[in-house]
């Protein structure tokens, strides 16, 4: 799996080769069909593999009975631009795979959306719902949560043009800490607003 996620990281699930694969993992293409069943069934383990084991070290923010929701989700916003800006850059592999999968979507993007993308984006409406007084299904809810992962992600999607407009795109953690904490005032300011101008 090591091997395969250097090359699918590299090439992409389309051009990557199973033959070049085995050769650097060391074993013979039988060993993909006996474990994984086709290069499919591998990718997909290699991509789901790689985000459980981040979102492992990194226990979700979900709502408490001794915070207040506004406040868990600022902690949630900050996590979460921790983990863009400083955690994924450190393995790269998650970051590539991904932005493969954006590009050129595969079948087993379903199971990624199943597994990680969706139950985020469901805590996520749980917090805003929290804070607005809706229920999480809410269509508000829904948009608002579309909202605030675009604001975080703009920061890794297009830090090359950020880094040319400036200010460029924080490093350290105690600059990440800034801007995620800027971040989480605009996204709280913006959610209250939002419900207070709408029936």
């Amino acid at each position: 799996m090591e091997a395969a996620g250097r090359v699918f990281a590299r090439a992409g699930f389309e051009k990557a080769s199973l033959r070049e694969i085995c050769e650097a993992a060391g074993v013979n293409l039988a060993a993909v069909k006996y474990y994984f069943g086709n290069k499919a069934g591998l990718y997909r383990e290699v991509l789901l593999d790689c985000h459980c084991k981040a979102i492992a070290k990194e226990p979700p923010v979900v709502l408490s009975d001794t915070e207040p929701p506004a406040e868990t989700l600022r902690r949630w916003v900050v996590v979460v631009m921790r983990f863009l800006l400083l955690k994924r850059p450190k393995d790269p592999l998650m970051g590539k795979l991904i932005a493969h999968e954006m590009q050129s979507p595969t079948p087993m993007l379903a199971d990624f959306v199943k597994m990680v993308a969706r139950p985020m984006h469901e805590n996520l409406r749980t917090l805003i719902g929290a804070v607005i007084g809706k229920p999480a299904t809410d269509p508000d809810c829904v948009h608002l949560a579309h909202h605030v992962v675009g604001v975080c992600v703009h920061y890794e999607h297009s830090r090359v043009m950020i880094d040319r407009v400036g200010p460029p795109v924080p490093k350290t953690p105690a600059e990440v800490d800034k801007l995620a904490e800027h971040v989480a005032g605009f996204v709280l300011g913006g959610i209250q607003a939002s419900a207070a101008t709408r029936p």
